[in-house]
């Protein structure tokens, strides 16, 4: 599946830039390091948190059981793997206040606004 996704997201940026060169594009991706395709991102970023409080919320706000949060983590990408492919870490540890925060630094970096 992931190359016809690639393949839609494709088009849809070529749509994007015709309209509006300077567009801002976010695509979310959340197992880029686990697709393990070589994607040309301008700028990648890379939203975290400890393990622990990652199998927390899966529990808490997902209803998963702790083992199969703890076993879908197992399979992800490591941290150091991700920080390796990030260009920006966002800490999502905090309060969504602070999360947010980050987020709009970022933005405002990228935009110069």
């Amino acid at each position: 599946m992931h190359p016809e996704v690639h393949r839609l997201f494709g088009e849809r940026v070529a749509e994007i830039a015709v309209r509006d060169p300077d567009a801002i594009v976010v695509y979310e991706v959340p197992l880029l390091v686990e697709a393990g395709r070589a994607y040309d991102w301008d700028h990648v970023v890379v939203a975290e948190a400890p393990a622990e409080q990652r199998v927390r919320r899966m529990v808490e706000l997902r209803g998963m059981s702790e083992a199969d949060a703890r076993g879908r983590i197992a399979n992800q990408a490591g941290d150091e793997e991700r920080r390796a492919i990030a260009d920006t870490v966002i800490d999502t540890s905090g309060s969504e206040a602070h999360t947010i925060g980050q987020t709009d630094a970022l933005w405002r970096r990228l935009t110069g606004g």
